[in-house]
């Protein structure tokens, strides 16, 4: 009987864990969002406020600016799905868990 009691206790505190990781990415998902959201109105008024959008003599219209996160989630995205690839056929491949923290600490 002392054996179950043990095996819940240690689900208990896994279950216990598991929780606090998932609010804890529920909050920075929140956080995350609610500042991506910007992107289309704060962050365009900033850029045509406060950015020196001059390249070579042009002037770069501020809704332009939007083009670079799209951009870079292209070009980032390839380079990355390919290292996957890569450092798992090596062995080398972070977990999951591994690839939010790097995402969300870069």
């Amino acid at each position: 009987m002392a054996g179950i009691k043990e095996d819940k206790q240690e689900g208990t505190v896994i279950w216990k864990d598991r929780m606090i990781a998932l609010i804890i990415f529920m909050i920075i998902n929140i956080a995350f969002w609610a500042c991506f959201e910007q992107a289309g109105t704060s962050l365009t008024l900033f850029a045509d406020r406060n950015v020196d959008r001059s390249i070579f003599g042009w002037e770069m219209p501020a809704s332009m600016t939007q083009f670079f996160n799209p951009f870079f989630i292209i070009v980032f995205g390839s380079i990355f799905s390919v290292m996957w690839v890569k450092l798992s056929k090596m062995g080398k491949n972070p977990s999951i868990p591994m690839k939010f923290s790097l995402g969300i600490f870069s």
